[in-house]
């Protein structure tokens, strides 16, 4: 009976160990996805702000 139950928790441990590793990696790349998401919004911010620029320089020269 406990040779059951010790089979038993170990596998519980064992699955709860991939779990968790799964769960790290998971994060690692969400981390990973929303650093890469602010690059982006931060050259599309640039970008923006290089077609103002642009935009009020026209409208000096007119």
């Amino acid at each position: 009976m406990l040779e059951k139950q010790n089979q038993w928790l170990k596998d519980e441990l064992l699955e709860l160990q991939q779990t968790w590793r799964d769960l790290k990696n998971a994060l690692v790349k969400a981390y990973g996805t929303a650093m890469h998401l602010s690059e982006i919004r931060k050259q599309a911010l640039g970008l923006m702000d290089i077609e103002k620029m642009s935009w009020i320089v026209n409208c000096t020269e007119l």
